[in-house]
């Protein structure tokens, strides 16, 4: 499919290799951030549940707006999962007692 988009905008082909690079780049910053998010989490820092509780207000954002554009199927079940380690990082007294 990229190569027949390719062939027909040939300009297209030189920016997708460079998006492509600059998107790999960035996903893989955005791993190396959950490490260390995960870390956080592990040894129960309290920056690290609120930066995963925003991180998740933002997963449930995007699915909302992908819903929206038409992606119902993907966007359920994301927004869901989101939805439900959101509200367990913000909601359960557990969890809040042991990142007090």
């Amino acid at each position: 499919m990229l190569s027949s988009i390719i062939d027909e905008n040939p300009i297209l082909g030189v920016l997708g290799a460079g998006l492509f690079i600059i998107l790999g780049i960035l996903l893989v910053g955005l791993g190396i951030l959950q490490i260390f998010i995960a870390r956080g989490l592990w040894r129960a820092k309290k920056w690290a549940r609120i930066v995963e509780i925003i991180l998740m207000c933002l997963g449930m954002l995007s699915s909302i707006v992908s819903m929206i554009q038409g992606n119902i199927a993907g966007s359920v079940s994301s927004l869901v999962i989101s939805g439900v380690i959101g509200g367990y990082l913000l909601f359960s007294k557990k969890v809040k007692e042991t990142f007090a």
